[in-house]
């Protein structure tokens, strides 16, 4: 193991070869296959690849902390059918432990702020809070009246296809990687990324404004998560095509 400083605890250690993506994922989407076909916009060809990133981020202690706090809990709950129950064709009723949930998604986000496999992506400053509330396991910022979620809120879609060209179970099966959304309001920015059939969607805002509370992941432990078609979605439906086309090329 190289030695370094842990992206978490500030620490000189020892780093382990952290998943920047939980394991789980990708080992769901493989499925009985030992690799998976990515498609990377700009390549003529598909890839044949492990697909999970990996670096050496967290100390062993961390790595640990993570899996046990968070990921043993936020890769299953969003499987869970006795917590996740469709009521409507379009909302599905969610219950969760918020702080657990919270602190799972804001724990991916920062992985992928720090990490050199994603140079376009980028917290500024805000990853260092985002960096105290994970090691920490709350949700203050350094004053008790202060919340991270004040400033970054998280919004569930489920991703449905009404041409019933692409099933649930292929939805499910498919991991869009994090992307930027601009906006030209300043201070006003969001990621997002799609697994296991869920658009999820990081809004920061430093000002505290945000519009429409649907689909946002609600302090009391319950909400109605939106099923959307992909066709609202341009760029993952685009993506969506392009893999499908590219599905029949031998990958490299």
């Amino acid at each position: 193991m190289p030695r370094g400083v842990c992206k978490l605890c500030n620490k000189e250690k020892n780093l382990s070869l952290s998943h920047i993506i939980p394991r789980s994922y990708y080992k769901f989407i493989k499925g009985k296959s030992s690799q998976l076909v990515e498609i990377i916009e700009g390549n003529d060809e598909p890839l044949c690849t492990n697909g999970d990133k990996k670096e050496y981020l967290l100390c062993a202690k961390c790595e640990d902390k993570l899996n046990r706090k968070y990921e043993g809990y936020g890769t299953v709950i969003l499987k869970n059918r006795k917590k996740i129950v469709k009521i409507t064709d379009d909302r599905l009723h969610f219950e969760y432990d918020y702080k657990k949930l919270y602190l799972f998604f804001s724990s991916i986000m920062w992985r992928v702020s720090v990490s050199s496999k994603y140079p376009d992506i980028s917290l500024g400053g805000f990853d260092s809070i985002l960096a105290d509330c994970i090691y920490n396991n709350t949700l203050n910022i350094k004053h008790p009246e202060v919340r991270v979620d004040n400033f970054l809120k998280i919004y569930l879609i489920k991703l449905t296809d009404k041409s019933k060209t692409y099933s649930d179970d292929t939805l499910r099966k498919i991991l869009f990687d994090f992307r930027l959304e601009r906006t030209s309001d300043q201070g006003n920015f969001a990621f997002y990324w799609v697994v296991g059939g869920f658009l999820i969607c990081y809004h920061f805002n430093t000002k505290h404004q945000f519009g429409n509370s649907t689909g946002i992941l609600s302090t009391e432990g319950k909400m109605l998560i939106p099923i959307a078609d992909i066709s609202n979605f341009k760029s993952i439906i685009d993506s969506f095509n392009l893999a499908f086309d590219m599905k029949s090329r031998p990958p490299k």
